[in-house]
């Protein structure tokens, strides 16, 4: 045969047109994540701190009696006789407490060189020249528990002698408005002591005028005049028949 048309060669795979790849699913929007819980706020900062209020300071250093604390002393006596609604206890308070004051001082000796005692707070409790003061000063006593709640820096032998002067002035001519003061002649420092046997030896007795000079004027170092001031403290609380032969108030 002639020539004729020659069979086209078959296109080997690089000439075949290729299949388009399905189309996947184009970039849409993307999932959001799922919210967290919410960050805690940062704790408020405490404010800084402005100046302190200073405790209240007391103007006078432990044991001190200044003038506002002898009146306050003053007061108390007299709110402790107010709520005595009985002239027979009434008296014993009043006598009981400048008797107190005095028998812890009565037994100063300017001669003893050794143990001179004085206004030391301590009595000899069990001696019979002191009877009826425990029941004035015990804890339990209205007098012991203020002096345990307000005035307990204070030595005994002060607080004595300021309760004893405020009865002075409460009961003496012109009370509230113009009795005998004795701040001026007040001061404190005194020290108490545990102990003093044989104190209650010094005291008078009423043997005869004599243990007044002899205690008063010649133990104690005082004059005539001190020693009358003395003996009117007797004029307080009650007198007994077998001591002074009056009976009462």
């Amino acid at each position: 045969p002639g020539p004729g048309l020659e069979p086209r060669p078959d296109p080997g795979p690089g000439s075949r047109p290729q299949p388009r790849p399905e189309p996947g699913p184009g970039p849409g929007p993307q999932p959001r994540p799922e919210p967290g819980p919410a960050p805690e706020p940062e704790p408020t900062p405490d404010p800084t701190p402005g100046p302190q209020p200073r405790p209240p300071r007391n103007d006078y250093p432990p044991g001190c009696i200044n003038v506002s604390r002898y009146r306050e002393i003053d007061d108390d006596v007299a709110s402790i006789a107010a709520s005595i609604d009985n002239d027979i206890e009434l008296s014993h308070f009043y006598g009981g407490v400048v008797r107190l004051a005095a028998h812890d001082f009565m037994d100063y000796d300017q001669n003893d060189d050794l143990d001179q005692m004085g206004a030391d707070g301590c009595l000899d409790w069990m001696s019979l020249s002191n009877a009826g003061l425990s029941s004035l000063w015990n804890r339990g006593s209205d007098l012991h528990l203020i002096y345990d709640a307000k005035y307990s820096d204070l030595s005994k032998a002060d607080f004595w002698i300021a309760a004893a002067n405020a009865v002075v002035r409460q009961r003496s001519v012109g009370g509230e408005e113009g009795g005998l003061d004795l701040m001026n002649d007040f001061f404190w420092g005194r020290e108490d002591r545990a102990e003093c046997l044989g104190s209650a030896d010094r005291l008078p007795t009423t043997v005869s005028c004599r243990e007044v000079e002899g205690v008063f004027l010649e133990r104690m170092g005082l004059g005539w005049r001190d020693a009358v001031a003395l003996l009117g403290a007797h004029t307080l609380g009650r007198g007994h028949k077998k001591f002074s032969g009056h009976h009462g108030t």
